[in-house]
């Protein structure tokens, strides 16, 4: 079974490959047959230079793989421009959020406020387009996602929370039809604390869903 840095490394290549079937720099001809009568000369290594550098190019300029490095711990080192910048960068493609949100609790005085309200506008602003949402709550972000859980997410395909403060005897208790009838790409959700069930669906997440496993 893949893990998943190796599943998500396999659809940036599956992004990339489409791009790189397009490059041909200056001076380049790519499909070109040669002259058997001709000597074979290697190919100059500022040829292989301008394809990399054509490459590194269209990579960066890709939204949908600036979307998929949402890694929260890596957000937080680069501060508040730098995750301005790949947030730009992300254009309106799908997001892929991973981490703790803790981390910018630990952070200092204004620097954790500011990464505490980065955390939650990420959300806010950006809750239509996250696909892939695997975190870990901090207290201070906990009444945000678990108002979000209840508005629709027309791209949400995995989601995994773990409440790392909450008090499990006072929290909401969403039936599963409240939580994921905005969210009709669901497949896979897990619950952990304060949630009572873990859910794995078959097909649409609808009323008519099939439930496979449910844990009180």
């Amino acid at each position: 079974m893949l893990s998943d840095k190796q599943t998500e490394q396999g659809h940036l290549i599956t992004d990339i490959l489409p791009e790189c079937g397009h490059v041909q720099p200056p001076g380049i001809r790519f499909g070109a047959r040669r002259n058997p009568d001709k000597p074979f000369r290697p190919r100059h290594h500022s040829h292989d230079v301008a394809v990399c550098g054509v490459w590194r190019d269209r990579i960066l300029e890709s939204p949908s793989i600036w979307g998929r490095i949402l890694q929260l711990k890596r957000m937080r080192e680069l501060g508040k421009e730098g995750r301005e910048e790949i947030m730009k960068r992300t254009g309106s493609a799908p997001l892929y959020i991973m981490g703790p949100s803790e981390v910018y609790e630990e952070l200092q005085s204004q620097e954790s406020f500011r990464g505490a309200v980065f955390f939650d506008t990420l959300l806010w602003d950006n809750w239509p387009r996250v696909r892939k949402l695997h975190v870990r709550i901090g207290r201070r972000h906990e009444s945000v996602l678990t108002s979000l859980l209840l508005r629709p997410a027309p791209s949400l395909e995995s989601l995994s929370a773990y409440f790392l403060h909450i008090n499990s005897n006072s929290n909401p208790r969403y039936s599963s039809h409240a939580l994921f009838r905005g969210a009709p790409s669901l497949r896979h959700w897990t619950g952990l604390p304060p949630f009572k069930f873990n859910l794995l669906y078959l097909g649409s997440p609808t009323p008519n869903s099939r439930v496979v496993d449910e844990r009180n």
